[in-house]
């Protein structure tokens, strides 16, 4: 690997790497895995609508909705009847107001938030143009769309990793995250995460770094041919997105033709298969329903432009 420079600022997160700097030497060869939305010689454009699993948060608020009804009902017959005393009431409606604080946050997050929160390098202004949209913890507060450009040239790439155990699996994540520093210095100024997959290896965010970094250098000539991310919803891409193997249409087909090593997954949860059928299905609902990244005339115009 090329000699790198001294570390960027701790995140504070498990585990991470320092990524060579644009222009040294990538020990990855550059792919793009997929995640482009556009390709041209002005600017590129990637996608991070993988990075945001979608669907799940969906389903669970449904079931949540549900329950939520039911037991309103509970406590409001328990009223006259004087089945309950008062701190048990208090201590009802309280549960009642947390389970509804959490359906609305659910929503919100599959519904209020971009199908995509793209990424534009715009390699003859050498600069990137980031739609962020940023969301809290407070399912009732103001969520909202803001935009920044980061100057390529003070652009630096880590590795994130991230392990823990949710209580039935043991997990790990890489992301790909872009600091944006002090001109000349490694002092954070803010960061993004460009790709962020549960359970992807740490090769597959360098090789996408190594992508960014050969296109904003050097331009198309030298890189591999990429296939663009679809931009339509269609329902069978989405219903199989977890478990592509059942896929019946030509995306299908290529991804049981593209290797064995996917096999081992597939075989690992056949099992679960119909929950991973379930979650494609609330998948292609919140993709139907929510919003698509719209950027204002200026900005579209600028980091589409030479």
């Amino acid at each position: 690997m090329a000699k790198k420079t001294s570390r960027l600022e701790p995140q504070h997160r498990h585990w991470y790497e320092d990524l060579p700097l644009p222009g040294e030497d990538m020990e990855k060869k550059p792919n793009l895995e997929g995640e482009g939305n556009e390709l041209n010689e002005i600017y590129l454009e990637v996608s991070r609508a993988s990075s945001t699993l979608k669907g799940f948060l969906f389903l669970l608020a449904l079931v949540g909705s549900g329950f939520l009804v039911w037991y309103l009902g509970v406590i409001i017959d328990s009223i006259p009847s004087r089945q309950v005393g008062w701190r048990l009431l208090l201590l009802g409606f309280f549960a009642e107001g947390v389970l509804l604080a959490a359906v609305v946050y659910a929503f919100r997050f599959e519904l209020c938030i971009p199908r995509d929160r793209p990424v534009r390098f715009n390699r003859k202004r050498k600069k990137m143009y980031i739609y962020e949209y940023k969301w809290t913890w407070n399912p009732f507060g103001r969520w909202k769309t803001v935009f920044k450009v980061f100057d390529w040239d003070n652009v630096r790439a880590e590795i994130v990793r991230e392990r823990g155990f949710n209580g039935t699996a043991y997990l790990e994540s890489h992301a790909l995250v872009l600091s944006h520093c002090e001109p000349g210095t490694n002092k954070v100024i803010d960061r993004i995460d460009l790709y962020r997959m549960l359970g992807s290896p740490g090769s597959e965010v360098k090789a996408m770094w190594a992508y960014c970094c050969h296109y904003m250098e050097q331009g198309l000539e030298g890189l591999p041919e990429t296939k663009l991310r679809p931009q339509d919803v269609q329902f069978a891409r989405c219903f199989f997105a977890h478990y592509p193997v059942l896929n019946p249409t030509k995306e299908g087909a290529e991804y049981r033709a593209s290797g064995w090593l996917h096999w081992i997954y597939d075989v690992l949860m056949f099992p679960a298969f119909p929950l991973m059928l379930l979650w494609g299905l609330g998948y292609y609902i919140v993709m139907r329903l929510a919003p698509d990244p719209v950027w204002p005339p200026e900005i579209d115009r600028e980091s589409t432009s030479g």
